[in-house]
């Protein structure tokens, strides 16, 4: 299974065509050929094991009006749900781990070989599975995740949603009222007054930290208690950070995303994702893009952002020397930067070098302990560190060990060309976590 590139987009590269009138013919054949040597039909996933199921689509209906397919897609949801909700967490880790692992098998084979393998898949990926339409009518009463949830209902009956009024009655009333759960549940936990925390001297970290979000650990204890928080709070729950309105329309839709449509997606955001460790929403390209394309202001952005989202840590992405922009700027330029942007409201700052050089980095983790806010320095991963000459773990342990002296409160592995293989994974965190 291979996901770095579309096949449309692979055929651009690799397609040569003598005119126009070739191409139109050609091209749409090149695309099936790469799609089908990427592995990404659907039922080529199926056997491969990544796609539990395939929902067939009925010829005789439209994307307004699908009656069979929602039955479907309701019979699946409910059955796949009560699969997973007698199986115990983990059961859950290890079946998960199980399909990750799929997505990374590979073998090196010599031209025989080779020869042989494409034949086997040809023979395979050229058989198509039947239609089989889900019948399961499988009930289970089951507990879902506020994210998760939101989704659902926003697909089915959302404001911008194709299918909205079309949903059952039953479904309105059940997003209002997760809304109306969620929203207090933010409120409630997030709004505790200082006065009533007691200092973490006097008691032990578990209590004083009890209930309380990320955000309100970094203002009241500081960045350096919120990297113990981390520590603490990843023994038991895996911390997520979305990087939604930052890296998602930054690499799907050219950065165009405007700040109304950002402030309408905080606004669920705010409770949907209360319990996240931060949100990605500022830096990378969004600086300059707003600038240039949108004809708009990135700090008035960031300062309405935070007013709709108070109590969940903002995150950006920072290119070291490079600040937001595309070349290097002085250091007194990214010093003042990132003191203006942790006072319009940045929490976390996510520092890398596409060089991996440290001192590229200094002044902007200098200027972030300054500014009393968390410093996230990256590590670049590039290459197969099991067979690279170059990016060995002693590369990157050696890296781990020059970042933690700068005084950084946390690491970050930064995979921007999904490189990252699960073999590598652990040998990879144990030269890091060793140095």
């Amino acid at each position: 299974y291979f996901g770095v590139i579309s096949p449309e987009g692979a055929a651009s590269i690799l397609g040569r065509y003598r005119d126009d009138k070739e191409k139109a013919s050609q091209f749409p054949l090149d695309c099936q050929q790469l799609a089908t040597a990427q592995c990404i039909y659907a039922h080529q996933l199926q056997q491969l094991g990544i796609v539990d199921h395939i929902l067939w689509e009925n010829e005789a209906e439209t994307y307004l009006h699908f009656p069979r397919l929602q039955n479907q897609l309701r019979g699946f949801i409910s059955s796949a749900l009560a699969r997973l909700l007698v199986l115990e967490p983990a059961q859950l880790v290890q079946q998960r781990y199980d399909k990750y692992r799929k997505m990374g098998q590979f073998a090196l084979l010599d031209p025989t070989m080779r020869a042989q393998e494409l034949a086997r898949i040809k023979s395979i990926t050229s058989a198509k599975p039947s239609r089989k339409a889900i019948t399961s009518s499988t009930k289970a009463a089951v507990s879902v995740c506020p994210l998760l949830q939101h989704v659902a209902e926003e697909v089915v009956g959302g404001k911008m949603s194709l299918h909205r009024h079309k949903a059952p009655p039953s479904m309105q009333t059940l997003a209002e009222k997760l809304l109306a759960k969620t929203t207090a549940t933010a409120i409630s936990t997030s709004t505790a007054p200082v006065s009533a925390l007691t200092s973490p001297a006097s008691l032990s970290d578990d209590l004083v930290w009890a209930g309380l979000s990320a955000k309100a650990v970094l203002d009241r204890f500081g960045p350096s208690r919120l990297s113990e928080w981390v520590k603490q709070q990843s023994k038991s729950r895996v911390l997520l950070t979305d990087t939604t309105m930052r890296d998602a329309h930054q690499s799907l839709l050219a950065t165009r995303v405007r700040t109304v449509d950002l402030l309408e997606g905080i606004k669920i955001a705010n409770t949907t994702l209360a319990d996240a460790f931060s949100l990605e929403l500022w830096g990378g390209a969004t600086f300059d893009v707003c600038m240039r394309f949108l004809d708009e202001c990135p700090w008035e952005r960031l300062r309405a952002l935070r007013a709709m989202c108070p109590h969940i840590c903002f995150q950006m992405l920072i290119r070291g020397a490079n600040a937001v922009g595309y070349t290097s700027y002085p250091d007194n330029v990214v010093a003042e930067f990132v003191r203006l942007a942790a006072l319009n409201g940045m929490d976390v700052f996510r520092i890398f070098d596409c060089f991996n050089i440290v001192d590229n980095m200094l002044v902007s983790i200098k200027a972030v302990l300054e500014a009393n806010k968390v410093a996230e320095v990256c590590i670049c991963y590039t290459g197969n560190v099991l067979t690279s000459p170059i990016y060995t773990l002693d590369y990157y342990a050696a890296l781990a060990a020059e970042i933690q002296a700068t005084g950084a409160h946390l690491l970050g592995i930064k995979d921007m060309a999904g490189l990252l293989r699960p073999l590598e994974v652990e040998p990879l965190l144990k030269a890091i976590r060793n140095a």
